[in-house]
């Protein structure tokens, strides 16, 4: 990797540590808050139908932003097509699409206790807007423009946190807290959009129904992997809340917050990480993997050091932000730190996966760990609650960690093997 490349990874990385610290501690924060001032069974339906809408949401996406990612990494030429219809896909058809499964689904499956009525509605808008975001979001850090992205991110965050400490020192309902979230979130994604059509180029959301049609074909395979890819990280709050109510959900998504949100320092790595090492394999698929080698070791060493270490502070964590009362949610958190090193080797190793156009297989095993998480939640949570999910989770995630593993190895090994038939 020469220079001009070490020194992007090294800017991009530290400026992705800076926004995911503020970032991932307002998501913190935020879910303390809404814990603390407006309850368990609160924060669990907002947690659950969040993670509905982003699971519905995914299918109805068609996996646009995986390909829109690749694509503009490989040739920010292609960037106005992709882009802006990626775009007419979400808003012209995604966003309808999203809206009446979500609140169907919510209404007829799920026990949810404390939200009703526009509250509901109003979640399900917002989850929309942020999938919006990230795909701008995506857009911004395959072209290379991290600040961007973390700029936007970080205002972002740091109103929503304010948005809801004010609500909750004035004691409002909480679809108060929502109505704030969403005017934010659509104020972020509409300034996304000014800067690129000013900064890189003016597109507009459209679909070309040729083109569009392709573009789903092609993506639609990956909108299943990462749907189940998805489903496999967040599939247990969903079925947590249809089997034990609100309030055990709400214990175990302060477990699953505090273990996502330390997961999202090292996997902003794997961001900057993704794109440099698309473009290193459309010039040599050997520099490429030596890169990659390298930097596997590294994540491997960290990602098992951080979890031990959030294991041995899990009563702390949780008893100093959330408050006492959030206890059993201890449990929980100490056992998902078990999966932690497999959810980020997951990670690197389903990103290298896409950008070797391994999608098939990708989306074949992300499928069997779903087919084992549900298994595993369906026997184990009603034998021992909640703590049953914990333990799924990480069955499923060492699974797709040793079969992802061993697909990019044997890539590896005809790569090395060409090289010493070549020399």
């Amino acid at each position: 990797m020469n220079t001009s490349k070490e020194n992007r990874f090294v800017f991009d990385s530290f400026l992705g540590i800076i926004n995911n610290v503020i970032a991932q501690g307002s998501n913190l924060f935020i879910g303390v808050v809404i814990g603390r001032f407006w309850g368990a069974a609160t924060f669990g339906d907002y947690s659950g139908i969040l993670t509905l809408v982003g699971t519905i949401g995914i299918v109805c996406n068609f996996g646009t932003q995986v390909i829109l990612g690749r694509e503009v990494a490989r040739c920010s030429k292609k960037f106005p097509l992709y882009m802006s219809n990626a775009l007419g896909v979400r808003l012209f058809i995604s966003t309808p699409s999203t809206i009446i499964l979500s609140a169907a689904v919510s209404y007829l499956f799920l026990d949810v206790e404390s939200i009703q009525g526009l509250t509901l509605f109003l979640i399900i808008i917002y989850a929309i807007g942020l999938g919006l975001q990230q795909l701008f979001f995506t857009a911004c850090l395959s072209l290379g423009h991290m600040k961007a992205w973390a700029v936007n991110n970080s205002i972002f965050k740091v109103l929503s946190s304010l948005a809801v400490m004010l609500c909750a020192l004035a004691d409002t309902l909480f679809f108060g807290v929502i109505s704030l979230f969403t005017v934010l979130c659509f104020c972020s994604v509409f300034l996304l959009y000014l800067w690129q059509c000013k900064n890189i180029r003016f597109f507009y959301p459209q679909i070309n129904i040729r083109f569009a049609k392709a573009f789903i074909m092609k993506s639609f395979p990956l909108s299943m992997g990462g749907m189940a890819e998805f489903l496999n990280l967040r599939l247990d709050t969903i079925l947590i809340l249809a089997i034990l109510g609100s309030t055990q959900t709400g214990y175990y998504s302060v477990a699953a917050q505090i273990y996502l949100t330390v997961s999202a320092f090292p996997l902003i790595f794997l961001k900057v990480f993704s794109p440099i090492f698309i473009e290193k394999l459309s010039f040599s698929k050997h520099t490429a993997f030596a890169l990659l080698i390298k930097k596997i070791w590294s994540f491997l060493c960290s990602s098992i050091i951080i979890g031990l270490l959030m294991g041995i502070t899990a009563p702390f964590a949780v008893t100093i932000l959330y408050g006492d009362s959030f206890f059993p949610a201890v449990r929980f958190l100490v056992i998902l730190c078990f999966a932690f090193p497999f959810l980020i080797m997951n990670r690197l190793f389903i990103n290298i996966l896409v950008a070797l156009r391994e999608e098939n297989f990708y989306v074949r095993i992300s499928w069997v760990g779903v087919f084992i998480n549900v298994l595993g939640n369906y026997f184990m949570i009603p034998v021992i609650g909640a703590s049953g999910a914990a333990f799924s989770t990480c069955i499923t995630e060492a699974f797709i960690c040793f079969t992802t593993g061993m697909r990019v190895y044997s890539h590896y090994q005809q790569i090395s093997g060409r090289s010493q038939v070549a020399d």
